[in-house]
């Protein structure tokens, strides 16, 4: 697939998916469960966008694809998603945990049932020819380092699997 452009990619880190609602959360959503309420308004990310493929895995994962009834909006990416429901035009939305821990104090954050998450990686390698061989893999070692571990893991991220 690479066609030999990169060197052998590693997992760096990983991510997880969550639920998020205003902060105020004005429609009470507690759970997926409450998603299939009348009048719920969900955000989700776009067919296609990683957010938005990441999403219906889990909610099939979940057995809760039913709440794809109330979408009222598809988002091209993450932030779109985050935009939406701290601006109070959604009640809630599916993002990434570390997009929540960004959004802050703006939202809460409902958890989801580690058996119904997607498997969320990022590959990180060095192209193959590049003019910076020895700084891109110096790069690739800082990051894999325990340095690269710990700013990941203060940002949210998983260690990879």
């Amino acid at each position: 697939m690479d066609e030999g452009l990169i060197a052998e990619p590693q997992i760096f880190a990983t991510n997880r998916l969550v639920l998020i609602v205003p902060a105020d959360n004005p429609a009470g959503i507690e759970s997926v469960d409450d998603l299939s309420a009348e009048d719920v308004k969900l955000v989700i990310g776009a067919e296609g966008v990683p957010i938005g493929d990441y999403t219906r895995t889990v909610l099939e994962n979940m057995g809760a694809t039913d709440v794809l009834d109330n979408v009222a909006s598809q988002e091209e990416d993450v932030k779109g998603v985050v935009g939406k429901v701290t601006s109070g035009a959604a009640d809630a939305g599916f993002v990434y945990v570390t997009d929540a821990i960004v959004a802050g104090d703006d939202v809460q954050t409902i958890e989801l049932p580690d058996e119904a998450q997607a498997v969320v990686q990022y590959p990180i390698a060095v192209v193959v020819d590049s003019e910076n061989q020895d700084a891109a893999q110096q790069f690739v070692d800082l990051v894999l380092g325990d340095d690269g571990r710990q700013a990941l893991a203060d940002a949210g991220f998983g260690p990879p699997q």
